[in-house]
């Protein structure tokens, strides 16, 4: 059996997300990455048909997001961006883990997600980085949940207009600066299908 490595590539409050997959186990241990899922960017706007968090932004609260990866893969990696962000975007937390229905994730599959070894991290303006390889054997077609966090206010976040399923918006971090996630608290679902944006 080939292990892949796969990206999740997500719009992000002005991020963006990917998932990869592993590449064959005689390949370098950091081989080619495959991608999994992504969503297009999209510069912050009013829609006609519903509203959405993209303007705003966030403060004080996570944002969690529900992907269903098109590949399998026995290490991930989340990429994120900052394409139409007009200020440098600051991550306080993030984790990912196995969808347990609607906003809740296994708890036992939470892995924490680290940039450069770091858990908090700052996306320039324009710019994009992608998370340490995260071990997490995932199949495909299988959902996976990614909680990002941000303490202070993201100003206007890149989104994705048209993400299915919509993502919730509990405030505090649910989690995603912890090693467990706890059941979700009250949340906020998106009235429309905004979604932060990871590539």
């Amino acid at each position: 059996m080939t292990a892949k490595k796969i990206v999740l590539a997500l719009p992000l409050a002005a991020a963006l997300m990917a998932v990869t997959a592993t590449a064959p186990a005689s390949a370098a241990p950091h081989g080619p990455w495959h991608s999994a899922w992504g969503a297009s960017p999209q510069a912050p706007a009013t829609t006609p048909w519903y509203p959405n968090w993209s303007e705003a932004g966030f403060t004080g609260e996570s944002v969690r997001q529900v992907v269903r990866v098109g590949a399998e893969g026995s290490e991930l990696r989340v990429r994120l961006t900052n394409a139409y962000g007009r200020t440098p975007l600051r991550l306080s937390g993030a984790t990912v883990a196995r969808t347990a229905g609607g906003a809740a994730v296994q708890p036992d599959s939470v892995r924490t997600l680290r940039f450069h070894g770091a858990q908090s991290v700052t996306v320039p303006a324009g710019g994009q980085l992608s998370s340490d390889p995260v071990a997490l054997p995932v199949k495909a077609f299988e959902q996976l949940t990614v909680t990002f966090y941000f303490e202070g206010p993201t100003g206007p976040a890149t989104f994705h207009n048209v993400a299915c399923p919509c993502p919730t918006r509990p405030p505090g971090t649910t989690g995603a600066t912890r090693r467990r996630t706890p059941s979700p608290p009250r949340s906020r679902a998106s009235p429309g299908t905004t979604w932060p944006a990871s590539t």
